[in-house]
């Protein structure tokens, strides 16, 4: 989702070339993925810690 702009942001993004903006909404994109990737990468670690913590609790339980 993309910030709303302002006059003055588009004021300041109208003196920047078209492609130095689209190297900026690059960046910016990249960035999301970089933290998302990130927050999936927590998540799965989260659960897989999880998981092996019940399989150790139910192979106490069955022994």
């Amino acid at each position: 989702m993309w910030p709303v702009l302002t006059t003055q942001d588009k004021r300041f993004a109208a003196a920047i070339p078209c492609h130095d903006l689209n190297l900026h909404r690059d960046n910016d994109e990249r960035d999301e993925l970089r933290k998302r990737r990130t927050t999936l990468n927590w998540v799965s670690h989260a659960w897989s810690t999880t998981s092996l913590r019940l399989h150790l609790c139910l192979l106490l339980l069955i022994l």
